[in-house]
């Protein structure tokens, strides 16, 4: 139950990741685009504000005012408002007439092909952009298309303090493939973030479910050693196959149920002092004898030997003993069998 709630719980997981993920790459294209429009709508406003209304209150939108001092005055304006915006395209100021739309000045210098000369009508105007201009309303457009390019603009309009009318819009645009560009650049980044992050998830997950297999399978590994340390165990008594295992450091003896019984012992360590006194005395100078005799490559060795009982009985004992060594072929530890022939004399 427990694998399949993890199961279902990181399948969640996932599809949080997902939607937070998208949610995250909707949301910063959505933010970028609306600051960078609130930023030059807050741009638009401003120019407007420095505007002279009697500046343009002395235009008549018409090509006569080239040589008008107010549109020379004008178009210094915002050829230095265009310079200090480095993003801006253009910067200009619009009039309505007969509810069309036209330039009275802009930024662009007089000899290049973008340039609008005062008069000239504005064709790609919509029934929008008339009726904000009307009613005074700012705001932005875009992204849009005309006969200079692709843009996104803003407009604010610039009103006579005197009677509420509505003397010209300012406008300003942007390079609308560079605000796309830019929007979705930081929806990319966020894609992948979000995508590395979810990969970093399912590697956790794939982690977790294989760290949970591994663990019922090594639980399984465990019963069936219990089982066969118990079978073993078992068939240790029967044959009456008792274990010592000797170390060097300690000099101290494990030894297994079997041979505690054999000695009445209760300990199940003991040190080697103690278990040779329970050794016949004719066998331990044998016994040594052979142990130090033993090559210094020997992995194997065998002793046969007598143990006397606290119950005075006397048991004959071979051991087969598994010698570790160290590099230079010091004893370092001995796992011997300790098995009771007494019966097979």
């Amino acid at each position: 139950m427990n694998k399949k709630y993890t199961l279902l719980a990181s399948i969640f997981a996932l599809l949080i990741i997902i939607v937070i993920g998208t949610w995250s790459t909707i949301y910063i294209g959505n933010k970028i685009d609306n600051d960078e429009r609130s930023g030059l709508l807050l741009r638009a406003g401003t120019i407007s504000k420095i505007i002279d209304q009697d500046k343009i209150k002395d235009l008549s939108g018409t090509s006569k005012d080239i040589d008008n001092k107010s549109y020379q005055y004008l178009k210094t304006i915002l050829e230095n408002v265009h310079n200090l915006n480095t993003d801006s395209r253009f910067v200009y100021l619009m009039g309505l007439r007969d509810n069309k739309q036209f330039f009275y000045v802009d930024s662009e210098d007089p000899s290049s092909k973008d340039y609008s000369p005062p008069g000239q009508p504005y064709a790609d105007a919509t029934p929008t952009d008339i009726y904000n201009h009307i009613n005074a309303i700012a705001y932005t457009n875009g992204p849009y298309s005309d006969e200079w390019g692709k843009w996104i603009s803003a407009y604010a309009p610039v009103i006579d303090k005197d009677t509420g009318q509505v003397l010209a819009l300012v406008g300003i645009d942007v390079d609308a493939n560079s605000l796309l560009s830019k929007i979705s650049t930081a929806r990319e980044v966020t894609f992948v973030i979000s995508f590395l992050i979810f990969l970093a998830i399912l590697l956790l997950i794939i982690i977790i479910q294989r760290s949970m297999s591994y663990r019922e399978n090594l639980e399984k590994v465990n019963q069936d050693l219990s089982i066969d340390k118990d079978y073993l165990i078992e068939v240790e008594h029967i044959a009456r196959l008792g274990q010592l295992t000797w170390s060097a450091t300690t000099n101290g003896v494990l030894i297994n149920q079997i041979v505690m019984d054999l000695i009445w012992s209760k300990h199940s360590k003991i040190s080697l002092e103690t278990l040779l006194e329970y050794v016949n005395a004719d066998d331990i100078t044998r016994i040594k004898k052979e142990i130090s005799n033993m090559k210094s490559d020997a992995s194997f060795v065998t002793f046969k030997y007598r143990i006397n009982s606290p119950d005075q009985k006397e048991h004959s004992m071979v051991s087969l003993c598994k010698l570790k060594r160290d590099s230079k072929g010091a004893i370092l530890r001995a796992v011997c069998t300790a098995q009771d022939i007494s019966d097979n004399l």
